[in-house]
């Protein structure tokens, strides 16, 4: 009997927690919902919107699956992100200060008929939102939607999503690529013509006018100023008169060749004060883009050299031999990693010391490359070195240097491994005058 009797509690106690919690929780939270979406400036799903309308630009923008495009007055693509910024807007937007419904006050509020509005269109209907004049202190402004006599006092955030300009409402890429996909670079500047090409282990390589490894940071630096880049200003709708902007012959030609060989070029012309005038081959527009890009694409055939001289991996260097005209500098490493100083003196290295010397050596660049005809090794002095380095790794040279005169500001260079020569800034021979007191642990 008891245990019938508690059944039935436990049953009731159930019943009321439903209650509970699908009519007073659930309830409050539907409710709240409610309120807040009844407090929305407006209420729709920007997925069904499928053009805008700016006014009195009169700027018309309709939507094609998922591209938007300007139709009026000038048809270009549109800058989705911008689109895009002034929907979301729309989600948290509230109605704001309601403060007349009488239509004889439009005319104080800027509303008769309006400043600037805008025209939503979706699927089923369309709005439009008239915005007037700001408040006393410009932190809000005045806005009726159509159909409705109620005027509401809003943040100036509906004022800026609605009085876009044409410029800001239009997409400004140079030129639109993705950077992963890219495969050649051909740049032709003053007559000269640069190739460049990447290969299946993603290595950038030239291969004219010579063939030699690429500078991965230079091309890497074109690549993203290239994507990131934007128009300063659309100069002209069409693609007249381009001997007046220097468009007829370019001096600067930047193509870019992708994977399914799919080719994006870039004409850039004559300098007008801090920008050029340039145009997309596959665009008639012609139009200004920044100075700063257009110096970061006039390279030249050194701009694109790799100008690394040597490349390996600190833990693989297991011996240091480093040849000056009065002394040695010899240290090997042990198997527990430590390094030994074995001339001039003997002792344990400070690894640090070691590490830091190793970053100085591959940190040097070549600040000329000398070409394979010009004189022997007695013109560079390398038949006397200032300096010899090698380094060895367990079985194989990593590095065998030879360091040679000085000239003007520079100091010859020659790379053994490769039988290549170069000039370095002369600064470089003092961070590879090594003092044996300064390495040896104490």
């Amino acid at each position: 009997m008891a245990s019938r009797k508690t059944i039935v509690l436990l049953i009731i106690f159930a019943g009321l927690l439903a209650y509970v919690y699908f009519f007073e929780i659930q309830g409050e939270k539907r409710k709240k919902a409610q309120k807040e979406q009844q407090e929305l400036l407006l209420d729709f799903d920007s997925a069904h919107v499928t053009g805008l309308s700016f006014l009195p630009g009169e700027i018309v923008i309709k939507k094609d699956s998922t591209q938007w495009s300007i139709i009026s007055p000038v048809q270009s693509e549109a800058d989705k992100s911008t689109i895009e910024n002034i929907l979301d807007a729309f989600t948290w937007l509230k109605k704001g200060r309601l403060v007349s419904d009488i239509p004889d006050d439009f005319r104080k509020f800027g509303l008769n008929p309006y400043q600037y509005a805008l025209v939503i269109e979706r699927t089923a209907n369309s709005d439009t939102l008239m915005v007037g004049n700001a408040n006393l202190d410009n932190t809000s402004v005045f806005y009726r939607k159509s159909g409705d006599n109620s005027v509401y006092l809003v943040p100036t955030t509906l004022k800026k999503s609605v009085t876009k300009t044409l410029y800001d409402l239009r997409d400004k890429s140079i030129l639109k690529f993705e950077r992963g996909k890219i495969n050649k670079i051909l740049i032709k500047n003053y007559g000269e013509t640069f190739s460049c090409y990447r290969d299946e282990n993603q290595q950038w390589w030239l291969d004219h006018p010579i063939a030699a490894l690429c500078d991965e940071d230079k091309i890497d630096d074109m690549l993203n100023l290239l994507h990131d880049s934007i128009i300063k200003k659309f100069q002209s709708e069409k693609s007249n008169f381009l001997n007046k902007y220097g468009l007829n012959n370019p001096w600067l030609t930047v193509s870019l060749t992708d994977s399914s060989n799919q080719q994006k070029q870039l004409l850039i012309g004559k300098k007008n004060q801090q920008e050029y005038f340039s145009r997309a081959e596959s665009k008639p527009q012609i139009f200004l883009i920044d100075s700063s890009l257009v110096a970061e694409l006039d390279v030249s055939l050194f701009d694109l050299r790799d100008k690394t001289i040597v490349s390996f991996e600190q833990d693989s260097v297991m011996e240091i031999l480093l040849q000056y005209p009065d002394f040695t500098f010899h240290c090997i490493r042990d198997s527990a990693k430590q390094w030994h100083i074995t001339q001039p003196d003997s002792g344990l290295a400070k690894s640090w010391k070691i590490s830091s010397f190793f970053y100085d050596l591959q940190d040097i660049k070549v600040a000329e490359f000398v070409d394979a005809s010009n004189p022997p090794d007695v013109f560079y002095g390398f038949d006397q070195p200032e300096i010899k380095l090698i380094l060895k790794g367990k079985d194989t040279i990593l590095s065998d240097l030879v360091f040679g005169k000085i000239l003007q500001d520079k100091i010859a260079l020659k790379n053994n491994l490769t039988n290549k020569i170069y000039l370095v800034k002369k600064q470089v021979k003092n961070k590879l005058s090594l003092k044996t007191e300064e390495f040896i642990e104490k």
